[in-house]
């Protein structure tokens, strides 16, 4: 029985084209020792761009990572570990190494602060060695209240590979059983890196790992937060500056002098420009109270209502000729 005609298949292939396929030319009588070329099968790169990929290079590490449907980012269930899974025991942002190549070792408070456009450390702890052939895992990183994938505020990078906004995650090493990984863990150490023109603020930081089992992600959790700046010492940032004497005075300095007054009489004064304040580890919590705007009337018996008491039923105090406040409500 031949085989149906893929063109036939109008749910995947909706606008193929029903016309019969062209037949080969007869081989010429100089070329006649050519092989034809085989008629009915697309080129690979033909296939790539209809099907998405060929199903040859799904290798460890080159799966779809994006959120499931449905999925809030940074609001995970608590997830059954089952036996086979890959579940990280900890996650260790930066150094103090790093903290000086980004110029931000001034800056006060546990949180990692780094600048875009370097390198730095992430060590992941583990409770075996990490199996290239066998493992795959990806860092994600959320940045402010309503990331998406399509306006990189939720960025996804596979190990080995660059995300499609730029950031980078390499291995940079392995440490057998290190400090908080438990008896026979592993440590995989990373290099992240954000591109020079990755949007600034305070990103959630966590990772998800792939087995044979299945795919754990792990919570994210305020302590693993990372701050990423500016960065004027990167050539290929938008504020870059030329390295001078002037660049850790304004960019590094947390007092110095400023100069007011008109042309013809200058002063000069102490200023704290406060460049570096300190981070709190847990981000600060928005007031959900809004002020709402309501009639006051003064506690006294010459104007009491109709209930007999000198307040209404509702618990407000009712309103005097001529007199508004302001109160804050529920």
């Amino acid at each position: 029985m031949p085989d149906a005609d893929p063109r036939l298949d109008r749910g995947r292939w909706a606008a193929a084209s029903l016309r019969p396929l062209p037949e080969a030319p007869p081989p010429s009588s100089s070329s006649s020792s050519a092989s034809p070329a085989p008629r009915g099968h697309a080129p690979r790169g033909l296939w790539r761009r209809l099907a998405g990929c060929c199903g040859c290079c799904r290798r460890a590490g080159r799966e779809d990572w994006d959120p499931q449907p449905g999925e809030v980012p940074g609001t995970r269930p608590p997830q059954r570990i089952r036996p086979g899974l890959l579940v990280p025991t900890g996650l260790v942002l930066g150094s103090a190494a790093n903290r000086v190549a980004h110029h931000t070792a001034a800056f006060a408070g546990p949180l990692l602060v780094v600048r875009r456009g370097q390198p730095f450390e992430l060590r992941l702890l583990l409770p075996r060695p990490f199996d290239p052939e066998g493992d795959a895992l990806c860092v994600e990183l959320l940045l402010g209240p309503t990331p998406q994938v399509a306006k990189g505020t939720h960025v996804l990078i596979p190990l080995g590979e660059r995300s499609a906004t730029g950031w980078m995650a390499e291995v940079a090493g392995e440490e057998a059983e290190p400090e908080g990984a438990g008896p026979g863990g592993h440590a995989l150490i990373l290099n992240l890196s954000a591109p020079p023109d990755a949007p600034i603020g305070r990103y959630r930081v966590s990772v998800k790992t792939r087995t044979g089992e299945g795919e754990f992600a792990a919570p994210f959790s305020p302590g693993n937060d990372v701050v990423l700046l500016f960065n004027p010492w990167c050539p290929e940032d938008a504020v870059f500056m030329e390295p001078t004497s002037d660049l850790d005075e304004f960019v590094l300095n947390e007092s110095g002098t400023i100069f007011y007054g008109t042309e013809e009489q200058i002063a000069e004064r102490a200023w704290n420009y406060g460049q570096v304040p300190k981070i709190p580890a847990f981000p600060p919590k928005i007031p959900t109270r809004r002020p709402r705007i309501h009639h006051v009337r003064p506690k006294n018996g010459g104007n009491r209502p109709k209930n007999g008491g000198n307040r209404p039923k509702n618990g407000r105090v009712g309103p005097k000729k001529g007199q508004v406040g302001v109160g804050v409500g529920d």
